[in-house]
């Protein structure tokens, strides 16, 4: 399974901005979704200019309606959502006792900022995760460096990010399944035993896609674990 995580927050450092908003869809290994859940904190006034949040931070954040229900006084506090969280996730049938390398990885995109949110203000959801990730943005990374058509479909999509945590999700779902279809071909087997010649054509506008095998047999490489 996969943790599909997304925070909103007031900027991008962990220890000295807050958490607004976080979003989490279960996925099981096959990316098909099992739960979904949306949570906003609310914090004072005061917090909120604490932080001195970027006027654009801001002014998006007031655009998308998060400011409005942070501020509201109805909206639980930071300790309240958290304790959300850990029951919603219990609830899923996952534990925050299991060992770690057998907890559900963060899956998203650019992981470790989200990351960083989780385990500096809410440990006790932090617990729930695997110190894996599966980063959508690091497949992006490494198509544009391969494929100049890569890099025309990624400028084509920036600036689409809705900044709600659900919907920004639900594009990096699209987003990898992009990746997984256009990087991930099933006719090439186990990665470790090929190397890819030529990136498809959707990545290199109509380059024909080869694959040779690589020089590394099963006796050099261990196999890939699903």
């Amino acid at each position: 399974m996969f943790l599909w995580t997304d925070l909103e927050t007031t900027g991008l450092v962990n220890y000295s901005d807050l958490p607004l908003a976080v979003g989490i869809v279960l996925t099981d290994n096959e990316f098909r979704e099992r739960a979904r859940g949306e949570w906003v904190i609310g914090w004072d006034l005061g917090d909120i200019r604490a932080t001195c949040m970027d006027p654009f931070v801001e002014a998006m954040h007031t655009k998308s309606g998060l400011l409005a229900r942070v501020l509201d006084p109805a909206t639980p506090p930071l300790g309240a959502v958290e304790a959300q969280i850990a029951e919603w996730l219990r609830a899923q049938g996952l534990n925050d006792t299991t060992e770690i390398k057998k907890r559900p990885p963060y899956a998203g995109n650019s992981v470790a900022f989200d990351r960083g949110f989780i385990d500096e203000y809410m440990p006790r959801v932090a617990a729930f995760y695997n110190y894996r990730c599966l980063d959508v943005s690091t497949l992006k990374v490494i198509a544009q460096a391969i494929a100049p058509g890569a890099r025309e479909w990624c400028a084509a999509k920036e600036g689409q990010a809705v900044h709600t945590p659900l919907k920004d999700i639900d594009a990096s779902l699209r987003e990898f399944a992009h990746w997984r279809r256009e990087l991930f071909k099933p006719e090439v087997g186990c990665c470790p035993y090929f190397a890819v010649t030529h990136a498809g054509p959707a990545l290199t506008g109509g380059v024909p896609s080869t694959y040779e095998p690589c020089t590394l047999t099963p006796g050099h490489m261990p196999p890939c674990k699903p």
